[in-house]
């Protein structure tokens, strides 16, 4: 190879490292959209509530465990995305229309 081809292949292997290393913005917004321990404590109160949605988000015929109890606590949840297992967020909203069932 020549000189000018390498200088630009190294050029190109650094761009591409300085973008992969560095996290997005889109990345960083969510973090700001994560539920924080004070929004969920509505549905951590009710006893068996999270237990009983993250039940519920797995198959649609747990929804009926969701008591009336955990589902006004639902509904009182800020638009959010809350952590359910690593990995697995979910709206608040898909939550809201679990209750709405």
């Amino acid at each position: 190879m020549k000189t000018k081809q390498i200088k630009m292949m190294f050029f190109v292997l650094i761009v591409g490292s300085a973008l992969i290393f560095r996290p997005s913005e889109a990345q960083m917004k969510i973090q700001s959209w994560i539920c924080s321990s004070e929004q969920i404590a509505p549905i951590v109160n009710v006893s068996g509530c999270f237990d009983a949605l993250k039940l519920a988000l797995g198959s649609e015929k747990f929804v009926r465990l969701l008591s009336k109890d955990c589902c006004n606590a639902v509904n009182i949840l800020p638009h959010c995305l809350l952590i359910v297992s690593p990995g697995v967020e979910y709206n608040t909203i898909v939550l809201k229309d679990l209750c709405s069932q």
